[in-house]
């Protein structure tokens, strides 16, 4: 196991700026309107993380990429809302069955006005939607820009530092505890990832439920 991830280590640290340019095109991608239902991105961060942890990636431009991407995507996904949001909508259900997720975004939008594009970043069912339904709404840019930004910083920092921090404890824990323990390290991380991710995606409860 460990020569394995050694192996591994040692391909993404041969990747240098291509794994960052990666991140970057992974980040975009989970945040582009309807694309982003498709795309992993928030377990890719928290591997990364956890791989800068080891010295193969580093921590701030890892960030960087991440942050950049979201905000880009964000920002794309809100123009062609904006451009041709009513258009889009009008034939989307003839091509694509995901159709109901829009009208998820729209209720999220109308209930959580421009605050909406900062809490949906971290509930993964309407992230690639809310940025597209705030532009067809026409929502104003600066504030759009601004709830943008603040929740790809958020994003990114806290999943990235969730996978490094758990790299160092991870080998901390290898220094007195035996392989099979680090086996169950690994699937308590997991689990706990996987109730992590469900928590923050779920979607907020009806008022007076």
């Amino acid at each position: 196991m460990d020569s394995l991830f050694a192996q591994i280590l040692e391909r993404i640290q041969h990747w240098g700026a291509f794994a960052y340019g990666a991140m970057f095109f992974i980040a975009f991608l989970e945040s582009f309107v309807l694309v982003g239902l498709a795309i992993p991105g928030t377990f890719v961060m928290i591997f990364l993380g956890f791989v800068a942890s080891n010295g193969a990636l580093d921590f701030w431009p890892l960030f960087a990429a991440t942050f950049l991407g979201a905000v880009s995507g964000d920002y794309i996904s809100f123009y062609i809302g904006a451009r041709k949001g009513e258009w889009a909508l009008s034939i989307l259900p003839r091509f694509s069955k995901k159709v109901d997720y829009f009208k998820v975004g729209k209720d999220f939008f109308e209930k959580y006005g421009n605050k909406s594009v900062f809490i949906g970043r971290f509930m993964a069912m309407v992230r690639p939607f809310i940025p597209f339904v705030a532009g067809t709404f026409k929502m104003k840019w600066e504030p759009f820009l601004l709830w943008n930004v603040l929740g790809a910083f958020i994003w990114s920092l806290l999943y990235i530092s969730i996978g490094y921090f758990f790299g160092y404890a991870w080998r901390s824990a290898a220094v007195w505890i035996s392989r099979g323990s680090l086996l169950l390290l690994i699937i308590a991380f997991i689990v706990l990832t996987r109730f992590f991710r469900k928590k923050v995606t779920e979607p907020p409860k009806e008022d007076g439920e």
